[in-house]
């Protein structure tokens, strides 16, 4: 699992390969393109054209290409097997080369080994023109060599390629032909239908795929792995600054909901907060007003009580037989009790209410209660006769 992630991030998904060659004297870029999903390969893409900046069209910018080289810059030769070091083997076939001038591929199989080589300085350059066209090399195969790595795949012992015929038996290849007369031939690849005008671009992304090259040497493996690694260098900044804008804008967004929901939350007790707040207010103010008359009436009674008791002894023993009192009212309040308003009422008066069976008693005990020392003066401020011979009454006593 941590490899296939690791290919991915190195990678990706989507590969690219593309040969140059040589196809009826004319110079020929083949462009093929796999997708990799789960264990299986898809052809996505297969294009021929002229030139690099077709291919760019092709192909997105910053991806990586492997490139098959097999055109009139790329010298082949077979020569009999033996186990001698390359440079050896490469100045046999090609006597007074210098080696330092040209890459060189050498694929040895079981009776034969061959040769290919291509000067540095046209491969350097075409590495060169894909960079300025924001395309990234990974690899650089030379001729035919790099059919060997499907060779297993394909039960035919004469397989086609763009510009030639290789032959194979259950050793290896025998033989590689050139061809310059167009032959077009399908071939059946584990499941994918593969012209042989694009076999061996197929070839290149599958040795980048498998990872897997077979029974090849060539100094351009050190070429290759510094390509690799600014490759991979360039896409695993590219795919980190990816992830990590994603993971940034996934934190803002759960941040985002987080803050938006404990804000509102916020928001609402705040909102519960201030009713509250506001209904404490109220209920300080309506206990402060509650307190202050509650004090102002105890302060009244605890002033009054023993004086109103004394006046009311005093009325009652002064009271004719043929009176009786309804209404007796110390200090009686003169408007009536309003919220927010103060008490008002009449200070030292005592207001009397009753009704009378003979009326010149009421006279009598008006004169009587108005020789009281502590009396004032005494006021009938009501007096009516009923068809009952009944008189009612009522007295204002002021208080000295």
């Amino acid at each position: 699992m941590l490899e296939k992630l690791k290919q991915y991030l190195l990678f990706g998904n989507t590969f690219y390969g593309v040969e140059h060659t040589i196809i009826e004297n004319k110079e020929t870029i083949i462009v093929v393109s796999l997708k990799k999903k789960k264990n299986d390969l898809d052809i996505v893409l297969k294009k021929t054209t002229d030139s690099i900046e077709s291919v760019s069209s092709y192909i997105p910018k910053k991806s990586g290409v492997t490139i098959v080289i097999n055109n009139d810059k790329v010298l082949s030769k077979k020569v009999p097997f033996s186990k001698d070091e390359d440079s050896k083997l490469i100045q046999n076939a090609f006597p007074n080369i210098n080696l330092n001038e040209f890459y060189f591929d050498v694929l040895c199989q079981k009776n034969a080994c061959f040769i290919a080589i291509c000067r540095k300085q046209y491969v350097d350059t075409l590495i060169e023109d894909y960079r300025n066209k924001n395309l990234f090399v990974l690899n650089v195969s030379f001729g035919n060599h790099v059919f060997s790595n499907i060779s297993e795949f394909l039960d035919s012992e004469e397989v086609f390629t763009s510009n030639a015929l290789i032959e194979k038996n259950r050793l290896g290849i025998e033989n590689i032909n050139k061809q310059s007369n167009t032959i077009t031939q399908e071939y059946d690849i584990n499941g994918l239908n593969v012209s042989n005008m694009f076999l061996l671009s197929f070839a290149a992304i599958l040795e980048l795929v498998l990872s897997k090259k077979v029974n090849e040497q060539s100094n351009f493996d050190s070429k290759y792995a510094a390509l690799t690694n600014d490759y991979q260098q360039q896409r695993f900044f590219s795919q980190f600054l990816k992830v990590g804008l994603l993971f940034v804008l996934t934190i803002l967004f759960i941040n985002f909901f987080i803050f938006n929901h404990y804000f509102n939350k916020v928001s609402d007790l705040r909102q519960t907060s201030q009713v509250n707040e506001t209904s404490r207010q109220q209920l300080i103010a309506i206990k402060e007003d509650v307190d202050k008359k509650e004090k102002f009436i105890t302060d009244i009674l605890k002033s009054e009580s023993s004086r109103s008791s004394f006046y009311a002894n005093a009325i009652m023993i002064s009271l004719p037989q043929s009176i009786n009192i309804s209404e007796f009212n110390f200090q009686p309040l003169t408007k009536r009790v309003k919220a927010e308003k103060p008490i008002e009422y009449e200070l030292n008066t005592i207001l009397l209410k009753g009704i009378s069976s003979v009326t010149s008693d009421i006279s009598n005990w008006v004169t009587e209660l108005e020789r009281l020392n502590w009396v004032e003066k005494v006021i009938i401020t009501e007096y009516s006769e009923s068809n009952m011979s009944l008189t009612e009454f009522s007295l204002l006593i002021t208080i000295k």
